[in-house]
């Protein structure tokens, strides 16, 4: 790991490199056990995706979340259901 045990650390960048139907990728960076962490949009602190993994594509380095849609948002709510947890969330219009 590229960072010390047990901190938190930030990466900020302009812009995403592409999103699909149910993927956003970007040039974050991002280590080994970082996945799960959310990804959020600057303008209101909302997250939007989940980090998953990376890969490399022409050289260049490529990391991927899962984005939140209502299919992981159903998932999510169910987990909290069983363990008794709760959680706030809105849906965007964009």
């Amino acid at each position: 790991a590229d960072k010390p045990g047990i901190t938190q650390w930030k990466s900020s960048i302009a812009s995403l490199l592409g999103f699909d139907e149910n993927y956003v990728y970007s040039e974050l960076d991002y280590t080994y056990g970082q996945s799960g962490s959310g990804i959020f949009r600057k303008r209101d602190s909302g997250i939007f995706a989940v980090l998953t993994g990376g890969f490399v594509q022409n050289g260049r380095e490529v990391n991927y979340g899962r984005r939140i849609n209502s299919e992981v948002l159903s998932f999510a709510q169910g987990v909290c259901q069983d363990v008794g947890c709760s959680f706030a969330h809105f849906i965007a219009d964009s």
